[in-house]
C-alpha cells in the first residue's frame, strides 16, 4: 500500500510550479536563438509611402489648395493613368505652375489620402 502524505503533495506542487516558471522564462531565449537562414523571404518589396510621377496640370484651385493632374501610370503605388485632384502640402507650391503645363510631382500617402509634397514645371 502506498501512503501519500501532505508534505509530499505540497513538495510536488512546488516542484511543478518551479519547473513551469523555469520553462516559461527559457522559451523566449530559445526562440531568439533560432536562425532565419534557409527561410524563404517574400519577393514583394514594401509599398512605398511616396511616389514620383509626371503629368499635366488640368486645374489649379488656390483657395482649396488643390491641383488636378492628368498623370501616367505610377508603378510605385500601383496606379493606372488617370486624372484626379490632389491636395497640396503647401499652397505656395501652386504659385510656380500653370494650367496646361507638364510637371514632375511627388505624392505622399497621408491617412489614406495622397498629398502633393512637391511639384515643378518640366524644363
Amino acid at each position: 500500500m502506498i501512503l501519500i502524505s501532505e508534505g509530499n503533495i505540497m513538495s510536488n506542487i512546488i516542484n511543478i510550479i518551479a519547473l513551469s516558471v523555469l520553462f516559461a522564462a527559457a522559451a523566449p531565449v530559445m526562440a531568439a536563438d533560432t536562425s532565419m537562414a534557409g527561410m524563404q523571404m517574400a519577393d514583394t518589396p514594401a509599398k512605398s509611402d511616396t511616389a514620383n510621377a509626371s503629368g499635366v496640370v488640368k486645374k489649379i484651385d488656390t483657395a482649396a489648395g488643390m491641383v488636378t493632374l492628368q498623370h501616367g501610370p505610377i508603378p510605385a503605388i500601383n496606379w493606372p493613368a488617370m486624372t484626379m485632384g490632389f491636395k497640396v502640402a503647401d499652397p505656395a507650391l501652386l504659385k510656380n505652375i500653370k494650367e496646361g503645363e507638364t510637371v514632375d510631382f511627388t505624392l505622399k500617402a497621408e491617412n489614406g489620402n495622397e498629398v502633393v509634397m512637391a511639384i515643378q514645371a518640366k524644363k
